[in-house]
């Protein structure tokens, strides 16, 4: 049984067939492959957002109403932390000032502040501190000197060797001592 002009009867329909699902497969090959890679990527993405979520919020549950929602301060009291050295630094010291509080005179921009800033030590866990820190330094225009990252390891490792510190730094402290 024969065609008269495709061969062997289901020739061309088999052929067809066979390509199809070879296409069929390719693209399942294709599509498994590509929700593998997006998805990761998502999870990924993720991550990094929720802990960016979580260091905005303990930004404004804990910081904001001194330093500002846009980090500028309050002209006088409380130092700006948008464009501010210190932020863009050693992440030590800021991560001592947060554990720790900070009070008395300091100078920032060419601006004297006289405020206290409140310890954190027995508030906030170390993956606390360091996503607040990543928040801060990462928002405002702050201009990273140092390390970018601040991560729960580096805070620990701060908390660690200021234990013994019961009274908030002092500008002077931090200008004589890396905490």
């Amino acid at each position: 049984m024969t065609s008269s002009t495709n061969g062997p009867v289901g020739g061309p329909a088999k052929s067809y067939r066979a390509w199809l699902l070879s296409a069929l497969g390719v693209i399942a090959v294709v599509l498994v492959i590509y929700y593998a890679v997006t998805s990761s990527m998502g999870r990924n993405l993720s991550s990094a957002d929720a802990n960016a979520a979580k260091g905005s919020t303990i930004y404004q549950n804990r910081c904001a109403s001194c330093h500002q929602d846009d980090g500028q301060g309050v002209e006088g009291a409380y130092p700006p932390l948008a464009l501010s050295e210190r932020v863009a630094g050693d992440p030590s010291t800021l991560i001592s000032i947060v554990l720790h509080g900070m009070q008395g005179p300091i100078t920032v921009h060419g601006v004297k502040y006289n405020g206290v800033m409140p310890s954190t030590m027995d508030v906030l866990s170390d993956n606390e501190v360091a996503a607040v820190l990543n928040y801060v330094r990462s928002s405002w225009g702050v201009k990273l000197t140092d390390k970018g990252t601040v991560d729960a390891s580096m805070v620990e490792d701060v908390r660690k060797r200021t234990a013994h510190r019961v009274t908030p730094w002092t500008e002077t402290e931090l200008g004589e001592q890396k905490p």
